[in-house]
């Protein structure tokens, strides 16, 4: 089971269209904040594990998410970017420990 949530309607309305055309059973998008969450999102919760990405301020978010967490759920946030070139994301869990860097890696003659 997936759930997506996106503040933006647009975007909701795109991923809720992948959802449907991928065939995704037992999947939805919700336009709403996690903040704010919709009665539909927490009727799905509690959830095992939950991914953010493009947030403002991470202790609002932590809040908000812990309380749609089940009691041994995880939460992941992207923190910025990490290694100082631009191409490269950090993964920290919420209470800071690194989990994981991803970096980009160019094809060796390429430019991008």
């Amino acid at each position: 089971r997936l759930d997506l949530v996106e503040a933006t309607r647009k975007k909701a309305d795109f991923l809720a269209e992948c959802v449907s055309a991928l065939d995704l059973a037992g999947s939805a998008a919700h336009w709403c904040r996690i903040e704010s969450p919709t009665h539909q999102l927490l009727a799905r919760s509690p959830f095992d594990l939950i991914l953010a990405r493009a947030v403002g301020q991470p202790e609002i978010v932590k809040k908000a998410g812990e309380r749609l967490l089940s009691p041994e759920g995880a939460m992941w946030v992207y923190t910025g970017k990490g290694g100082g070139d631009g191409e490269s994301i950090e993964w920290r869990s919420m209470g800071g420990e690194l989990l994981t860097t991803l970096r980009r890696e160019r094809a060796p003659g390429s430019e991008k």
